[in-house]
């Protein structure tokens, strides 16, 4: 896969944001008005509406119907977290997360953006945009810098693929020079799966996020094709038989419990073969065994991000730390509160047994 596989953002806007963009370079637009969503795809306007609607709107629907089954909006309470990459290749060395900070006393701005003030509920729109080649990339990103000078332009290299939760929107680049086992449609799916679980839940713990994003993925498309932070080659083996890899895996060693610790030390901006199995297996397992339990676990792990993510000031006023991820033993005690004290033996007997 090139290093330039794709260009994803995601953003919690004001509704349509990129959409003067899209109009004057050549987009048109397909909205789930139901989900609040929009996708824009550069398309010829000799094409007819349904015809392109046609081609990407059922892998949407899917994708949604399958989120709402796993993860249902009707309980979802959105909780904000930084501005920051979840998902990158490599961590860009321009682009830096601004802090959010809350002065002594006032309690509702950890909600809000502090430059922008703007409120993000599990309503807000969402924006996605498959951007035909880098030249628009180029011109989208600076588009998007004017608007929110925290979002700094760097080179190609460093805007390789990445998902933020403000603002919010998600966008991959389909035509990229060298590019090589990658696929536009489980782009889509995975990414607008990362995009909606920001909307809904807010920050998990990097392994869920992505575990649930293949998850997603493999449903949808029956293959996995999204590495995010991987720079090595992928080979075309790989995009398929989790289930049997990950056996194979698990059964090398004698220990009855998952390896739950490789998990939580699996760091943003690193690509774990290991751990990247580990993290689909067990959402994959709890999504179609035990989903009430896997949206209950989910959410607890959001609200207490939202929580800790908050750092003290010696004036009293409080900042966020961007790059804060919830400790091992927190992790454990939101699954064991959920799943029961030795869910890390009975996942590790199911995942190794599992066809």
């Amino acid at each position: 896969m090139g290093i330039l596989a794709s260009i994803v953002l995601a953003f919690a806007l004001t509704e349509g944001e990129i959409q003067p963009w899209a109009d004057d370079h050549g987009y048109r637009a397909i909205t789930f008005e139901a989900d609040r969503v929009t996708l824009y795809v550069h398309a010829s306007p000799k094409i007819k509406q349904d015809k392109l609607e046609s081609r990407y709107a059922p892998r949407m629907q899917k994708t949604l119907d399958f989120l709402e089954q796993i993860l249902p909006s009707n309980d979802a309470t959105a909780i904000p977290s930084s501005p920051r990459p979840s998902d990158a290749r490599r961590e860009p060395r321009d682009l830096r997360p601004a802090e959010h900070k809350r002065l002594r006393g006032d309690d509702s701005s950890a909600r809000r953006d502090p430059e922008t003030k703007i409120v993000t509920t599990s309503e807000d729109p969402l924006e996605i945009i498959e951007i035909q080649d880098l030249e628009h990339a180029r011109s989208l990103r600076e588009f998007i810098a004017a608007q929110h000078p925290w979002f700094r332009v760097g080179s190609d290299a460093d805007l390789v693929g990445f998902v933020i939760s403000q603002p919010r929107l998600g966008a991959w680049v389909r035509e990229v020079p060298g590019q090589e086992e990658w696929n536009a449609d489980n782009e889509l799916v995975n990414r607008l799966a990362q995009t909606v679980v920001h909307r809904r839940l807010g920050q998990l713990p990097f392994w869920l996020e992505q575990g649930l994003a293949w998850t997603v993925e493999n449903e949808v498309e029956g293959s996995i094709y999204c590495f995010p932070f991987r720079a090595e080659f992928v080979y075309a083996s790989e995009h398929r038989n989790w289930d049997r890899r990950l056996r194979a895996e698990l059964r090398k060693t004698r220990d009855r419990e998952i390896d739950f610790a490789s998990l939580v030390a699996w760091s943003r901006g690193s690509f774990d073969k290991e751990a990247s199995l580990l993290a689909w297996g067990v959402v994959d397992h709890l999504a179609r065994r035990e989903s009430a339990s896997l949206h209950a676990i989910a959410k607890e792990l959001a609200e207490r991000h939202e929580k800790q993510r908050w750092q003290k000031m010696p004036d009293g006023s409080e900042r966020t730390d961007p790059n804060y991820e919830l400790p091992l033993e927190d992790q454990l005690e939101v699954f064991r509160k959920h799943l029961g004290e030795d869910f890390l033996a009975s996942l590790g007997s199911e995942l190794r047994s599992k066809r």
